[in-house]
């Protein structure tokens, strides 16, 4: 059931971002006639990584610019939580694609089912721990710069914060309990906290 779910959930995150490159090109067509806009392409699709980052560990980003301050992004990737799926909107400080950038959005890890890990228990001892981490979703905000690479790509670097939704966010199935130790362990390893990412996407 969990495999038919990530599965669902990627071609989801396909659909999403076919629907956004279509309406991407539509816009910039319509707006072809106005002067003195920084963009060049309809559209920028790359990859990315980062800590709590919208791509996850390893992921791709598309981003469509609708003005020459705002774009909207979207990502799909793999993370130490399960797949991920993310998007928002970002605004640049500056009228250019480049240069300082604040953005909002949202991400969403899939989890993971029968996670086996090692782990401190009640015990005292370090112990193989089966566990069902749960969906976590976030709220990201984050603070980015945008640098040119060539004539229409560019590399981003940015960090932030993830505000988590979700306070139990696995569930031990083995016949373990853990330490305090180990507890505060899996909090910080849950979705969410500092973010830490880089990008480089391509003009399309």
């Amino acid at each position: 059931m969990k495999i038919r779910q990530n599965v669902a959930l990627c071609l989801m995150a396909l659909m999403i971002t076919s629907i956004v490159v279509i309406a991407g090109q539509a816009n910039a067509q319509s707006m072809a006639s106005v002067e003195n806009i920084d963009f060049r392409k309809s559209a920028y699709l790359g990859f990315g990584t980062g800590l709590n980052s919208y791509t996850g560990l390893l992921g791709v980003r598309l981003e469509v610019p609708l003005t020459d301050r705002f774009h909207i992004f979207g990502s799909a990737g793999l993370g130490s939580w399960g797949y991920k799926i993310g998007g928002g909107i970002s605004y640049n400080l500056r009228k250019s694609l480049y240069g300082p950038a604040l953005s909002i959005g949202y991400t969403s890890a899939t989890g993971l089912s029968d996670f086996e890990t090692s782990l401190e228990t009640t015990a005292n001892e370090m112990e193989t721990v089966t566990l069902d981490l749960k969906p976590v979703g976030n709220m990201v905000i984050m603070y980015s710069y945008q640098w040119k690479v060539g004539k229409a790509n560019k590399i981003s670097l940015g960090g932030g914060y993830a505000a988590s939704f979700e306070s139990n966010t696995y569930d031990v199935i083995s016949n373990h309990t853990l330490s305090s130790t180990s507890q505060q362990v899996m909090k910080m390893m849950a979705p969410g906290g500092l973010v830490v990412s880089a990008t480089f996407v391509f003009g399309m």
